[in-house]
């Protein structure tokens, strides 16, 4: 395989994680300079995710159509919405670019990752691991990279121009590599999208990354906030072993992308719920924050193996309709939304200590939830 090709579809996630941070990194930045209200502000971040909901019938769409145009065109609107944010002068404007931008991201990671996965063939685990390697490092670069704009005085701006030219340019890389076609099976979308929702595997997954999407931001700000209000520990203390986590997953995603084989994926969700389970309730349990960087490793750690696992069955589970079924559990999985707003009612109730136990019930039920699934590796 072109090395070009392999490298032009192993750094989307770097780019992807890098880019998506800039409006929230730099949405104070951003409301001062617009005169926007708290609420205005918490809309263009709502609006990114709220795309998604646009990104999924292109992600269905690469069952179907090329998987080169889906992804080129997804790069092409995303540097536009960067560039958007750079030059844009209204709230208006800028609420457009945040829809686009969410809708352009999934069509531009999903269709390069399932021309990937084809690629990969038997080395699709340590394929994806490689990539969420280099999506880690996306996240560092991110703050690093706004974090030096405001040091230098530089400012936001030119950040997101920076970003969008940098786009610009992989959208044409993209538009020249010869990715593989999608290979549909003379199905119409809409009789494989209710073969594919009628399938309870489909099910099992959509609520096991339901629940994994509420032990990733939520999980971490109403852990942040019991340290300090509960345990008494400083802002910047209980920020800093955020890292912790952050370190284990890196440190799991380079061990699993040098491994030449791998256990069966029910082991190792379940070794990897397992280990969640424990890592959440030393967290939530001990004030002490030594204890808790050292289950944050283990966090980081049981949460990639978990990331990596559910992504290899994900995309193997129904061949010839990956696209449709990862709309489909990212469709499903939605309904997880309503999770973080539950636990923050019961914080109100019964206290923050007492509600933070709910998320152990996350890595349990993800537990159960793994000894039902089916050795789908090779489907």
């Amino acid at each position: 395989m072109p090395l070009g090709l392999i490298a032009s579809l192993l750094l989307v996630n770097l780019a992807d994680e890098w880019f998506s941070f800039l409006p929230a990194g730099a949405m104070e930045s951003i409301r001062a300079d617009f005169g926007l209200t708290y609420a205005q502000a918490g809309v263009l971040l709502a609006l990114l995710p709220a795309g998604g909901l646009l990104g999924i019938f292109l992600m269905a769409a690469a069952d179907f159509v090329s998987r080169r145009l889906l992804g080129a065109a997804g790069a092409l609107v995303y540097a536009l919405c960067l560039l958007t944010f750079a030059t844009g002068r209204s709230f208006a404007v800028l609420a457009i670019a945040s829809l686009l931008w969410g809708a352009a991201s999934d069509a531009f990671v999903h269709a390069t990752q399932l021309a990937l996965a084809e690629l990969a063939g038997d080395e699709l685990d340590a394929t994806l691991a490689r990539t969420n390697v280099l999506g880690s490092v996306g996240d560092l670069l991110g703050p690093v990279t706004l974090s030096v704009a405001s040091a230098t005085g530089v400012g936001w701006r030119p950040v997101f121009a920076v970003g969008g030219v940098l786009m610009l340019g992989y959208a044409g890389v993209l538009a020249a590599q010869p990715l593989p076609p999608p290979q549909p099976d003379g199905s119409t979308p809409w009789s494989v999208a209710r073969a594919v929702l009628g399938d309870t595997r489909v099910i099992r997954l959509a609520a096991i990354w339901a629940l994994i999407a509420l032990l990733d931001e939520p999980f971490l700000g109403f852990l942040i906030a019991n340290l300090e209000e509960t345990h008494g520990v400083s802002a910047a203390v209980a920020t800093a072993l955020v890292g912790a986590i952050v370190a284990g997953g890196i440190v799991t995603y380079t061990l699993l992308a040098a491994a030449r084989r791998s256990f069966a994926a029910r082991s190792r969700l379940t070794a990897a719920s397992i280990g969640l389970l424990g890592a959440v309730v030393v967290m939530v349990a001990t004030p002490w924050p030594a204890a808790i960087a050292l289950a944050g490793v283990g966090f980081g750690a049981a949460t990639a193996l978990l990331w990596v696992t559910l992504q290899g069955i994900t995309l193997r589970l129904r061949p010839r309709q990956a696209g449709t079924t990862q709309a489909a559990v990212s469709g499903l999985a939605t309904v997880g939304v309503a999770l973080p707003p539950l636990i923050g009612m019961a914080a109100d109730g019964l206290g923050l200590g007492p509600a933070m136990w709910l998320f152990a019930l996350a890595p349990a039920a993800i537990l159960l939830l793994a000894l039902t699934v089916r050795e789908t590796s090779r489907a």
